[in-house]
């Protein structure tokens, strides 16, 4: 069994803790603070439990799209592919902004201090901005 010890950072947050990250077989197993990194002397459950996260099997990986309607206790998820994902938001977004402008929606965005979406955020509200929307909520 190859074991590695990686050095490098938690991107479970905007705080980005020196960690250091436990790989076995090419699979992560531990992760731990880095005390020789500036800002690795703590880390919380949450990049502890990374390789929990990683790889739980209860983890989402593909697209899943609602069959039955949002009353029925069952929502029938079905996988679909990212194409027809993306596909189906963008004629979604489109067809709201067309009938009602695109003030009509509004964007949510995941805290970039509790999730990984801090390293997308200026693409988001770039986005946000060019569909024409004042609405963000953060």
């Amino acid at each position: 069994m190859a074991v590695e010890e990686k050095r490098g950072f938690c991107t479970l947050c905007k705080s980005r803790c020196g960690a250091i990250f436990t790989v076995e077989d090419g699979r992560l197993t531990g992760v731990r603070p880095d005390p020789d990194h500036p800002t690795g002397a703590a880390m919380c459950p949450k990049g502890r439990a990374a390789p929990e996260i990683a790889h739980s099997t209860r983890r989402l990986t593909t697209p899943l799209r609602r069959t039955n309607p949002k009353s029925d206790p069952d929502p029938g998820w079905v996988e679909i592919s990212w194409d027809e994902a993306m596909t189906e938001i963008a004629a979604k977004l489109s067809a709201i902004a067309a009938e009602s402008g695109p003030e009509a929606v509004a964007f949510a965005v995941a805290t970039p201090s509790g999730t990984a979406v801090s390293d997308a955020t200026e693409w988001i509200e770039r986005f946000v901005r060019h569909f024409g929307s004042p609405n963000t909520v953060y």
